[in-house]
């Protein structure tokens, strides 16, 4: 129900506060007093959209649930990343996603083991499942280094179009190696990621 998604938390009284981030932009105000009033409506938003996810992904199984989790968890990021391509602001963006990539590689996932740790001394993991997951991080690492050692090998030459070129190849082929995992894990391989 709207009523109870708009109104129920009292966190959403600083979506209040969007009209005076629109205002202060406008009115020239300082760029500190902006950016604290256009993210706290932001913080808002974000609570909100997590808990939209996790009422969906009650209608689904763990799989398609923990993927919308994951999908939409990362929304904030992906608006962030938009706004600063089109300023050009192409350091913000690679620090968002390394910070992204950060925080839900070891806070996530070490709160997770550490909590699972805690109630389940004994954890049992699907080892094809563990190897798929486990292949897919060190491609994605190596698809990260790999422009980074071609730009650090190169000569005093300031044209990256050969890194350029690479990053673009690895970003389509690290998609498509996505969107195969995806029909791995929710169709041909489905009975490795549910919960027995």
């Amino acid at each position: 129900e709207i009523v109870e998604v708009l109104f129920k938390d009292k966190m959403n009284l600083l979506l209040l506060l969007l009209p005076f981030a629109i205002i202060s932009k406008a009115s020239g105000w300082t760029a500190g007093a902006t950016f604290v009033l256009s993210l706290l409506p932001l913080c808002s938003l974000a609570e909100r959209l997590g808990m939209i996810t996790e009422q969906l992904a009650m209608y689904t199984n763990d799989t398609l649930g923990g993927l919308l989790n994951a999908t939409f968890g990362n929304a904030t990021e992906v608006i962030i990343a938009t706004f600063a391509i089109r300023k050009g602001l192409l350091r913000v963006v690679k620090l968002t996603l390394l910070g992204s990539i950060i925080s839900n590689l070891l806070l996530v996932m070490g709160s997770a083991f550490v909590a699972g740790g805690l109630l389940h001394p004994t954890q049992s993991f699907n080892q094809q499942g563990v190897a798929v997951n486990s292949g897919l991080l060190v491609l994605s690492v190596v698809a990260i280094m790999l422009p980074t050692l071609l730009s650090s090998t190169a000569e005093a030459v300031q044209d990256f179009s050969a890194e350029l070129a690479l990053s673009r190849f690895e970003s389509v082929l690290m998609l498509l190696c996505y969107g195969l995992f995806l029909v791995f894990q929710l169709v041909t391989h489905r009975h490795l990621y549910e919960e027995d």
